[in-house]
């Protein structure tokens, strides 16, 4: 694992200004919440047609003194199976927009080794981090829809949305990738349940168009509890009442020699009792170490039970307590 601070900076093209959330968008906000987490997710290629995963991740909360925001970024390269990873942590962060567009989180110079910045309008986001090496761009026409989670959870996805891609850096890249973002409320009362060592959410995207979004609570007999779920069809139209099971592979375990944590990073998914798909690891070493907040984040495949084909590909985040 190679520790860095990441740039990266994704920009949607819509319209700004100082506008109210309608109701259905209400999740992207603080709106007097305690605690939050966004996450921005995105598959892309590099000039060798390898894929090259980016995960980043926002957590706030005011349970503890102030208001305490946490920002992590991930990069994973298939074309030489690196992980880099970014992190910057702030009691002083400047975060705007309760209820209204732009939704605006800074965090200020003392606290990092220079500014981090994220911004969202109905129709524009930028996030934007520090790195030695990465400057990383997306630019879209697409406006964006939300949607609430199967069982009407604190968990919410943004419908898929097509960006050109620009990677400068260690890595040159130009293309075109889907970014994900979704929001989870209450990460502590999900991590905090006493028969769940693991809370655990996980993005997919299928080569056959379908994107997943889920979020589980794993139990001690490795089945799991489903906090909720986005499904998209090819078109990016959500597809609801489905009968979702995931359970974990018993063998599929590692143990960080950082963290001395152990994470499950199997898992087999059953849709409507027929269709199975198996998570696994990219790389097993894709733990975002820090002595206070270690947790797993990184790539996965999809894979198909019987004959272990790929059918896709995604980001992981694992949280143990």
């Amino acid at each position: 694992m190679r520790s860095l601070y990441i740039t990266a900076a994704l920009l949607l093209l819509l319209s700004c200004g100082r506008q109210k959330g309608l109701e259905k968008e209400t999740p992207l906000f603080i709106n007097n919440a305690q605690e939050k987490l966004w996450l921005f997710n995105s598959i892309t290629k590099d000039k060798y047609g390898k894929d090259l995963h980016m995960c980043a991740l926002i957590v706030y909360d005011t349970l503890r003194t102030g208001s305490n925001v946490n920002c992590f970024t991930s990069i994973w390269s298939q074309q030489d199976s690196s992980y880099y990873f970014g992190k910057k942590a702030s009691q002083n962060a400047n975060l705007t927009g309760d209820t209204k567009f732009p939704l605006t989180l800074s965090l200020p110079e003392l606290d990092s080794s220079a500014g981090w910045l994220w911004q969202l309008n109905r129709k524009k986001m930028s996030w934007c981090a520090e790195t030695l090496i990465h400057k990383t761009k997306y630019h879209a026409q697409y406006p964006f829809s939300l949607y609430k989670s199967s069982d009407g959870s604190s968990f919410n996805s943004v419908s898929p949305i097509t960006a050109k891609t620009k990677i400068s850096g260690l890595k040159n890249i130009k293309g075109t990738t889907t970014l994900f973002i979704n929001t989870i409320d209450k990460k502590e009362k999900l991590i905090s349940n006493k028969n769940s060592p693991h809370l655990v959410w996980v993005n997919l995207r299928l080569e056959s168009g379908l994107s997943f979004s889920f979020l589980f609570n794993l139990l001690n007999d490795g089945s799991s509890q489903i906090q909720g779920y986005t499904i998209f069809d090819s078109l990016n139209k959500p597809i609801n009442d489905l009968n979702i099971k995931i359970a974990a592979v018993p063998s599929a375990v590692w143990k960080s020699n950082l963290s001395g944590k152990t994470y499950p990073l199997g898992f087999k998914i059953t849709i409507n009792n027929k269709s199975d798909l198996i998570i696994s690891p990219r790389k097993q070493e894709q733990e975002l170490f820090s002595k206070t907040s270690s947790f797993w984040m990184g790539a996965v495949y999809v894979l198909d039970p019987n004959n272990s084909a790929q059918k896709g590909s995604g980001n992981m985040y694992i949280f143990k307590p």
